[in-house]
């Protein structure tokens, strides 16, 4: 007999919040981070001792420490082809300033994809309720499974799918129940229970009509 799934939706949808709003404020905080850095490197001081610090370090000692190259080949022939020198300071805060941008693009995304993600479970957690239609909630769910695959969330992605298999359960049990009269979100009869009662009905009606004999 089909049951009502609403309990699972309603716990399912408010993991999918918890874990969105979490996405959110981690968003944020490595948006702030960014900002950080790159006011760091727009600072002339501590963007030519980065600079300095790059073109400074080479992988010479670490490759004495590790090969012995006696008379194979010159160490420093084979070492000066690994290391990186930056000519132009300002030309590195450019591209750092690039590339923190398309990241903080990145993570504005994400957010407002979360954004998304905690409105389509809402509506679920309203559609298990009886106020919202589960139609509805199963479309904005294929939309969070969507979303999640492009934030590359994973326990998100998971977490959708069970959701969108039960969200098909209840309607499949609010069909039943409607074409069987039975109260949507109601808990299922025992079967046994139900024929005890009705043994019980037969019995005291038989007793009423003996009496009134």
């Amino acid at each position: 007999m089909l049951k009502s799934n609403s309990k699972a939706i309603k716990g399912l949808s408010i993991a999918i919040i918890v874990i969105s709003a979490i996405s959110i404020l981690a968003s944020i905080a490595c948006v702030a981070g960014s900002k950080l850095v790159m006011n760091l490197i727009s600072n002339e001081t501590v963007k030519n001792e980065i600079v300095d610090s790059i073109n400074n370090y080479s992988y010479q000692d670490q490759y004495d420490d590790k090969y012995d190259y006696d008379d194979i080949y010159d160490p420093d022939e084979a070492i000066h082809e690994y290391n990186f020198q930056i000519d132009n300071p300002d030309e590195f805060e450019d591209i750092m300033h690039i590339i923190l941008t398309f990241f903080n693009i990145m993570l504005i995304a994400g957010a407002v994809l979360s954004v998304y993600k905690i409105i389509a479970a809402a509506i679920s957690i309203k559609a298990a309720n009886g106020k919202a239609s589960l139609g509805v909630a199963s479309g904005l769910t294929i939309g969070t499974i969507v979303m999640s695959v492009l934030c590359a969330s994973v326990i998100t992605l998971i977490l959708s799918i069970i959701l969108l298999v039960y969200i098909q359960k209840e309607k499949q049990y609010v069909q039943f129940a409607a074409q069987n009269n039975v109260v949507a979100n109601a808990s299922p009869v025992n079967p046994t229970t139900e024929s005890t009662a009705n043994t019980q009905v037969e019995n005291t009606e038989q007793t009423n009509e003996t009496i009134q004999e």
